[in-house]
């Protein structure tokens, strides 16, 4: 599975008479990494929360690779080859970025077997696709989440 490039159009959101979202637009290319930092308030969890499926968004679309799709369920973004990390403080700093969203998925087994994760496709493998040179992505792909700062991906 290849990274998906990925955009929200207009998406507004409400709860009774706040309005969360109000015609919210971004575009993330394939294989990208993006941080959405802003004011408590403003509406970041809101904005993830509805693209991934926890919420429904009352306006606005979403295009997969330039079509149009419905993500009810944070599974089904997780099958479209979508991935999210919250908020910082949900990380486990000593684990990798890899390992940090296996922990993300809604159903973790409680013993995991990390040597059949690895070669599966992941919103990590984007980082080998990366024009980075190979020794630096080697290291990135193995960095543990503590190590990389915000401006690293």
């Amino acid at each position: 599975m290849s990274a998906p490039s990925f955009e929200l159009i207009d998406f507004s959101k409400r709860f009774g008479a706040l309005a969360a979202l109000d015609a919210v637009s971004v575009k993330i290319q394939a294989g990208a990494f993006h941080a959405l930092l802003g004011e408590n308030g403003a509406g970041k969890s809101t904005l993830v929360k509805c693209a991934m499926g926890y919420y429904a968004a009352d306006e606005g679309e979403i295009l997969l690779n330039g079509r149009q799709v419905t993500i009810d369920h944070p599974r089904q973004a997780h099958e479209l080859g979508l991935g999210m990390v919250y908020q910082h403080f949900t990380l486990v700093p000593n684990m990798t970025v890899l390992e940090n969203f296996v922990l993300s998925r809604d159903h973790v087994p409680a013993v995991i077997d990390w040597a059949s994760e690895r070669p599966r496709p992941s919103p990590c493998r984007s980082i080998r696709r990366s024009p980075i040179s190979p020794p630096a992505r080697s290291r990135r792909a193995r960095s543990c989440a503590s190590s990389i700062s915000s401006g690293t991906c």
